[in-house]
């Protein structure tokens, strides 16, 4: 079982760094973070994808927004994303004929002058017309 985290490191001058810190100490996986900093408040958006408590099939996306050593996690998806059952992209096989090699890799946040988070990111949620049982990949969009 793994436990890949997101960390944070901080830079006032672009030269030295601070010890890097955790974002979600949550104790399944969390991976492809994408940052960037409040304009009316300063604080810290990531967004990433999180599989929580557990390294299970399916993962959320999520947002942790605050300082290093203070985010508050919300999960933006509406359902989770079940990649290991994907409709176009297969591993091919023959022990697990649906199970995928790739779940998406475009991620990103941008905060508005409003201050409110734009966040867009593929998931697999969406069950397939063509195969019961399977999912298709889209892009989603959330504003926080």
């Amino acid at each position: 079982m793994t436990n890949s985290d997101v960390f944070i490191t901080t830079s006032t001058n672009g030269v030295t760094w601070t010890t890097p810190v955790v974002v979600d100490s949550g104790a399944g996986d969390q991976w492809f973070p994408w940052a960037d900093v409040n304009p009316t408040n300063g604080k810290v958006g990531v967004l990433y994808h999180d599989r929580g408590a557990s390294n299970g099939p399916t993962y959320n996306t999520a947002l942790a927004e605050g300082q290093p050593g203070s985010f508050v996690k919300t999960i933006l998806n509406t359902a989770p994303s079940n990649p290991t059952m994907s409709e176009f992209f297969q591993a091919g096989d023959p022990a697990c004929e649906f199970c995928a090699v790739f779940h998406g890799d475009y991620i990103g946040l941008a905060y508005g002058t409003d201050g409110r988070a734009n966040a867009t990111w593929t998931d697999m949620r969406d069950p397939s017309p063509f195969t019961p049982g399977l999912f298709l990949q889209f892009i989603y969009y959330a504003r926080k």
